[in-house]
């Protein structure tokens, strides 16, 4: 499990550095450095790179409420229940995936570090 959270970030390491290249981006750039970072150290196992981890899902605990303040400055709730629900998704993912690679790593780590 941890090599495909490792590629996942490895993904959107790429991705990221595609939207350096097309959009000349900073936060583009930061964003997939160190997803570059915690796919490498992952992959290879390093227990620096839990702290990378830890450091990329605190991120986006705090983008997801940034989002949600966007959200209720735009009117959030909408009279629609579907889509309320449906703006909440792509956020509450993101933050889903954060939460869980966290938790995974810690766990790994924290059985390595008692061997």
């Amino acid at each position: 499990m941890l090599k495909l959270i490792s590629l996942f970030f490895g993904l959107h390491a790429a991705y990221c550095f595609w939207g350096v290249y097309e959009y000349l981006s900073l936060s583009a750039l930061l964003s997939g450095c160190l997803s570059a970072a915690a796919a490498i150290g992952l992959w290879r196992e390093k227990r620096w790179a839990q702290y990378v981890v830890y450091f990329i899902s605190a991120s986006i605990g705090l983008y997801f409420g940034w989002y949600m303040w966007g959200l209720v400055g735009s009117g959030w709730p909408y009279q629609d229940t579907v889509r309320s629900v449906i703006s909440l998704i792509p956020g509450t993912l993101i933050l889903m995936f954060g939460i869980g690679a966290s938790a995974h790593v810690f766990r790994v780590f924290r059985l390595k570090k008692r061997d």
